[in-house]
């Protein structure tokens, strides 16, 4: 319950609340169309959709979160759900082989080659990571945000059987060069406490 006496703990309880929110949503939204068969149409959403897959709805969600008047509580969602959409692309970097489901469907045209659906998955990867940085205000945000990062890898990991120290390399490398390109950016106005 919130307590006037200690303000900064209820923010930080609704802080980390929402980014697991938005991370527990966001680690499995991409494959929406798998899930919810029964109730979304192949002729709408096929597998491995430019919609699902990639960097549309995580920028869609920044957009709102950077309105005016939007509540820090909705900015903490969207910076789990795109930390854990870019851990989502990181695993489904690695199929078996980059042909069939694996490619990257886009609606009113159909399959792309592999390679587009690489460069696609890895700008969405890239976008979704970007995006949960430039939302972040406090350092606890940050903190809270890295452990969501990890966390979402973990439990991809668990889920998948595939290569999961190629997705974790290049996560890495994603994050490491975020970060490196970030640090050349005029910053706006810093992290607060």
């Amino acid at each position: 319950m919130y307590s006037e006496q200690n303000p900064a703990r209820h923010y930080i309880a609704l802080t980390l609340v929402w980014l697991l929110l938005g991370a527990a949503l966001g680690l499995h939204f991409p494959d929406v169309d798998t899930r919810f068969q029964w109730l979304i149409s192949p002729r709408l959403l096929l597998h491995r959709s430019a919609v699902t897959h990639g960097l549309i709805v995580p920028s869609l969600l920044f957009l709102s979160a950077r309105a005016k008047g939007k509540a820090p509580s909705f900015r903490s969602f969207i910076i789990g759900f795109s930390l854990a959409s870019a851990v989502h692309l990181c695993f489904d970097f690695f199929p078996r082989g980059w042909v069939g489901f694996a490619l990257i469907h886009v609606p009113l045209y159909g399959r792309t080659t592999a390679l587009f659906s690489q460069a696609w998955i890895m700008l969405g990867m890239l976008v979704c990571l970007y995006l949960a940085f430039l939302l972040v205000r406090r350092l606890i945000e940050l903190a809270f945000g890295a452990g969501i990062l990890a966390a979402s890898f973990i439990v991809s990991a668990a889920e998948h059987a595939g290569p999961v120290l190629n997705a974790l390399a290049l996560l890495l490398v994603a994050v490491g060069a975020l970060v490196t390109a970030l640090r050349f950016r005029k910053p706006a106005s810093g992290l607060t406490r």
